[in-house]
């Protein structure tokens, strides 16, 4: 047990103030014929609460007491409404799963067997979007989502009449019958945990845990305000949606086999997104499950009225600070006119940053074993700002590590942008068999190209390390100071075809595509990986260790080489940016109890243990 002590702190714009709680909750030791006024005289369930805090009207501060578990549900219209913790205890859960009630009872005994039935159970407050929401439970556990009652009976699983419908009926395999055999079997009877739609300026503020939610918008579904230290497990769309300015220390987990494909754990979305520009800080998706699902982090709304917007429903500015994403299409990809990254770490995701329209950056940034798939490229742009083409776009101080799964990537792939793109101070280092084009910027109209002190390392002797340059202006490139290690079968391919086709295979024809294509850069070809680590690492990018070796020595014009490659990193738990290139990747809370642990006290964990 995760043992807490909270203390009413004031929260901006939330109406969290150190004045105590107006409402306290406590599901073990209150009674719902108590006033709620006080700890001693707590209500019991969410509904008293609710009673209350509608009575009371905006600015009601409810507080659930730790230790406190309910499977109930707020909806809440009053606006300027908080909730903090109040105890010494396990962090409170409202999980949104309760008894299927029965009596079940065989369809069709004689074609399956072992396929019972119980319904119709309705969800009191649908939210399910048209997705499949209706979900079931068997002793804690998410089963597969059988297609038919035939496949039920083969496979097993669970099967309803309807994945969307507010009404359905559900299906269960079993070998005993479910009326006597003591199994718990549930079903995601509420779809939001707290459902603040209707009220504006809403702070919920943890350690709080949401689970087990079956609605389209999440455990917590709010209008602006702020939110932390909340732990989100098994959602259907989404774990969080909010229109609010500021989110920290939240973990969602992707841990059941339930959720709707194209899902996205945490989205900020608000009708109309004019000068909306949210932060979302030490935000950490955890997807176990070993399969790719949809997108970890987006925003979008439906109107704005913001300069230099093409899309519509495109947010003034996103930015996202020292966030976690595993296994996922897309990693922080808003509909934004400006997007700001920086200190994220990715794994196993097909994208990592994009779809900004003006400025925007990836800085600080560790992106580990990217993958090749619809959203292919790890830094995406977007459509062309429609104001001043002076926008730039900065990767800088980042690195990458690339293995198999990274094959046929673009690592910085850019469409019809105009401004300026800059790519510096980043480590690439790509194992063999991971065949990435390292810079595309095939049809783009930037006004220059900026790709200097990198660190490129290639362990593959079958393909060269790739730039794609199609129709783009070469007068308009610039590299330099780069540091190119391996034995790739060529040195550098670029592909070039303005006024037809150009290949080079080597630094030299390379650099006789101009003046600025790396005059004073360093190509080092050694024969194996072995000799690439003991010649110029420190450590095992393998390990995100990116540190290189002291005194390698200089480029052509007597640059020292340690001038390419990370100059800085992000510290996650310092959460700022320190000096020197990153030496391992963070430990990210990955059990049940080390995420409580987490939201409990975030600033305890040590991601460098």
């Amino acid at each position: 047990m995760v043992s807490i002590s909270i203390s009413n702190i004031r929260i901006g714009g939330g109406g969290v103030g150190i004045r105590p709680p107006d409402f306290y909750v406590d599901s073990v030791g209150g009674d719902d014929g108590n006033d709620g006024l006080t700890p001693a005289t707590a209500f019991q369930t969410l509904a008293a609460a609710q009673s209350a805090i509608s009575s009371f009207g905006n600015g009601a501060k409810t507080a659930l007491v730790t230790d406190s578990e309910w499977n109930e549900a707020f909806v809440l219209t009053p606006d300027h409404l908080s909730f903090v913790v109040e105890g010494t205890g396990a962090p409170p859960i409202i999980d949104g799963c309760v008894p299927i009630p029965g009596p079940w009872t065989q369809p069709d005994a004689i074609t399956y067997p072992d396929v019972w039935s119980a319904g119709d159970l309705t969800r009191p407050n649908p939210d399910g979007g048209g997705q499949p929401s209706n979900r079931i439970y068997v002793a804690g556990a998410a089963p597969r989502r059988a297609s038919s009652l035939a496949d039920l009976q083969t496979n097993g699983g669970f099967y309803t009449s309807s994945a969307t419908a507010t009404t359905a009926t559900y299906y269960v395999k079993s070998a005993t019958d479910p009326n006597t055999d003591g199994i718990l079997r549930e079903w995601s009877k509420f779809d939001n945990q707290i459902n603040g739609s209707a009220s504006t300026n809403l702070a919920v503020i943890g350690p709080m845990e949401f689970s087990r939610f079956a609605g389209h918008d999440g455990g917590l579904f709010a209008d602006s305000g702020r939110a932390s230290k909340l732990l989100l497990r098994d959602g259907t769309v989404h774990h969080l949606v909010t229109a609010m300015t500021l989110m920290e220390d939240i973990i969602a987990i992707e841990n059941t086999s339930q959720w709707a494909s194209g899902s996205i754990a945490i989205t900020n979305y608000k009708s109309d997104v004019t000068d909306y520009a949210p932060t979302v800080r030490r935000v950490m998706d955890i997807n176990p499950s070993g399969t790719a699902w949809g997108n970890a982090f987006y925003m979008h709304g439906s109107t704005d009225d913001n300069p230099g917007s093409v899309v519509n429903g495109s947010l003034l500015a996103a930015t996202y600070e020292q966030c976690y994403a595993q296994d996922c299409e897309a990693a922080f990809i808003p509909a934004a006119v400006h997007h700001y990254v920086r200190g994220v770490y990715t794994d196993l995701c097909q994208g990592t940053a994009g779809g900004a329209q003006g400025s925007s950056s990836l800085t600080h940034s560790l992106i580990r074993r990217p993958r090749k798939g619809a959203s292919s490229g790890v830094f995406r742009g977007n459509s062309p700002y429609t104001g001043s083409p002076a926008v730039t776009r900065v990767i800088e101080n980042c690195a990458f590590y690339l293995d198999a799964t990274s094959a046929d990537l673009m690592i910085f792939r850019s469409a019809a942008n105009t401004g300026t793109l800059a790519v510096r101070n980043c480590t690439i280092f790509c194992e063999d068999d991971a065949i990435p084009w390292v810079l595309n910027v095939a049809n783009a109209a930037y006004s220059s190209v900026i790709f200097e002190y990198n660190v490129v390392v290639r362990i593959d002797t079958g393909t060269p390390i790739m730039f794609t340059l199609d129709t783009f202006d070469r007068t308009k490139w610039y590299s330099d100071h780069n540091l190119y290690l391996g034995n790739p079968g060529w040195e550098i391919g670029a592909r070039y075809t303005s006024g037809g086709t150009l290949f080079a295979s080597s630094l030299a024809q390379w650099r006789a595509l101009g003046a600025n294509f790396d005059p004073n850069s360093v190509f080092d070809r050694d024969t194996t990986r072995a000799d690439v680590l003991s010649t110029y690492f420190q450590g095992d990018p393998a390990d995100g260790d990116f540190r290189l070796k002291t005194g390698l020595g200089t480029f052509g014009d007597g640059v020292s080489l340690n001038l390419a490659g990370m100059q800085e990193h992000w510290d996650w738990n310092t959460q700022r940016v320190v000096s020197g290139a990153a030496t391992a990747w963070p430990t990210i809370p990955s059990t049940l109890a080390d995420q409580r642990s987490y939201i409990a006290n975030p600033g305890a964990w040590d991601f460098y243990p």
